[in-house]
């Protein structure tokens, strides 16, 4: 039971307030991304929806 919140309180926090998870948090609250984020993270994602194929 431990184990469990501990990874609970965890994936909460790296999902929600880490520093490098917040547009990634907002992109599924949301539903959009900074365009040089994806681009950054995502690079052939967003090279297929920049190029409209």
């Amino acid at each position: 039971m431990i184990l469990a919140t501990t990874m609970v309180c965890m994936h909460s926090y790296l999902g929600s307030f880490h520093p490098g998870s917040g547009e990634s948090f907002w992109g599924m609250w949301k539903g959009t991304v900074r365009a040089d984020w994806a681009a950054h993270h995502h690079a052939k994602w967003y090279e297929k929806v920049a190029s409209g194929k």
